[in-house]
């Protein structure tokens, strides 16, 4: 491999970016880090890492380890896969947060530690521990679906509300077409007592929830 192109500006305002290209390898890595604290999309292997920070001084070596850490995770994915990093302080403990978006998964893990490279340890073991567990889940899959109790339930009936309904927060998400077995993986990655997917059977939108007695509940749309 050769070496490209390659160019640094710095600034007072203690800003710079850094373009390395090396030719044949598809690896660009930007680095671009201003007065607000943030550091934007840097490329990991095939991995896209967005790095940025809340209320915590970050650093050229904080931002090189938490690379090195996710190197070794980065490597399981395509190009196609972000990871978006958010360091922050929870109650004046430093805080890091770190969520993959895969095709097959959504990968997330937190923690807050006195020591903010203690806590970006804890989290890759985390998400190489949620790997594991994913891969072997989804490889079994078909062979254990009767464990999962899944049942169908009525579309619910209209119904009236005497008090007002406020909505409080609203989230777009980005559905990802998956069986209603691997939205159960998800669901229960992610923590979530619901999770709404793309059904690759029905092509409608559904949604997985939890229901007593380990069981889960599926609701199926109509167009």
């Amino acid at each position: 491999m050769s070496l490209g192109r390659g160019s640094r500006h710095q600034s007072k305002k203690s800003t710079y970016c850094v373009l390395l290209y090396i030719r044949g390898t598809h690896f660009l890595c930007i680095l671009w880090y201003n007065k607000l604290g943030k550091y934007d999309i840097r490329r990991i292997s095939d991995m896209k890492i967005n790095i940025s920070s809340k209320n915590y001084p970050m650093s050229e070596k904080l931002s090189n380890y938490i690379e090195k850490k996710l190197d070794k995770i980065g490597k399981y994915f395509d190009e196609d896969t972000t990871a978006n990093i958010v360091v922050s302080k929870l109650r004046e403990t430093p805080k890091f947060e770190a969520t993959i978006n895969a095709k097959q998964a959504v990968l997330r893990a937190e923690m807050a530690n006195d020591s903010i490279y203690d806590a970006v340890d804890l989290v890759t073991d985390k998400l190489e521990y949620q790997m594991s567990k994913l891969k072997g889940k989804l490889e079994s899959r078909y062979k254990e679906n009767k464990a999962l109790k899944l049942e169908f339930v009525p579309e619910p009936e209209d119904e009236e509300f005497e008090e007002e309904m406020t909505i409080v927060r609203r989230k777009q998400v980005e559905l990802t077409p998956m069986v209603a077995e691997e939205a159960i993986l998800q669901m229960e990655m992610l923590g979530h007592d619901f999770f709404v997917f793309l059904d690759m059977d029905t092509d409608d939108v559904s949604v997985v929830y939890k229901r007593r007695g380990n069981a889960y509940g599926l609701i199926e749309t109509k167009r």
